[in-house]
């Protein structure tokens, strides 16, 4: 595995696991072995993620990596993640110069030649086409009608989502505001010890289906197509 690519992996392990909800677990990780080396809590930490199903190999880039391999994987999303951020979005994690957590190596010709090697023959000039992607998908002002737009608020994305509701498209945004409210927390299986807010959350999805399916006139399946009434 190069060393660029596992400094990508390793970059990625306090931001992924604030986004998932499990900073708390990460920061006992550490706290378990204050006082000893860096090399003993770099290597905890690296062990935490592996057991936790995230091993540094899901970064590799170049022939013979996962990254590489065109096969369908039901059970792994990485190689379709990874073309939508070098053609779509660009999420290049790039090390920040006012609160440096990632290596130098990761810059944004890193990201590139990463786009490169994992996609081999994808020409990158003019990739990421991220301000055409903002216009096809709408920004901040997404147009779709009947859409539930939610968030934990300690999810990074919740800053690329719609959030302000707007009645006149029936769509509804609700950010859950709760301690490790991460992404898509409120598709996790429910817990005994979930905030009230995610709670809540839960519960005004539930009504809102309900309401769109009470709403919903069952068309002849094959000949018409789905509406909804206004």
């Amino acid at each position: 595995m190069r060393t660029d690519d596992f400094m990508a992996f390793y970059g990625d392990i306090a931001t992924g696991d604030v986004q998932y909800g499990h900073r708390v677990e990460m920061c006992d990780t550490i706290k378990a072995h204050l006082g000893e080396s860096q090399s003993t809590i770099f290597q905890e930490v690296v062990a935490a993620q592996v057991a936790a199903g995230n091993p540094p190999e899901g970064y590799a880039s170049g022939p013979g990596f996962k990254l590489n391999n065109v096969t369908i994987d039901v059970n792994d999303s990485g190689r379709q993640w990874n073309y939508q951020v070098c053609t779509e979005y660009g999420w290049f994690q790039t090390p920040s110069q006012i609160h440096p957590m990632r290596s130098e190596l990761i810059n944004t010709q890193y990201w590139i030649n990463f786009c490169s090697r994992v996609f081999e023959g994808l020409d990158m000039t003019g990739k990421p086409a991220a301000w055409q992607t903002t216009v096809d998908q709408g920004g901040f002002n997404i147009g779709g009608t009947n859409i539930f737009f939610t968030n934990g608020s300690e999810d990074p994305w919740q800053w690329a989502t719609q959030r302000e509701t707007r009645p006149e498209l029936n769509q509804v945004s609700r950010t859950s505001t709760c301690a490790h409210c991460g992404h898509c927390a409120e598709l996790y299986t429910p817990l005994p010890t979930d905030a009230p807010e995610l709670v809540e959350t839960r519960e005004m999805i539930a009504d809102w289906v309900a309401e769109m399916l009470r709403v919903y006139i069952p068309p002849d399946p094959i000949e018409q197509p789905m509406m909804f009434l206004q």
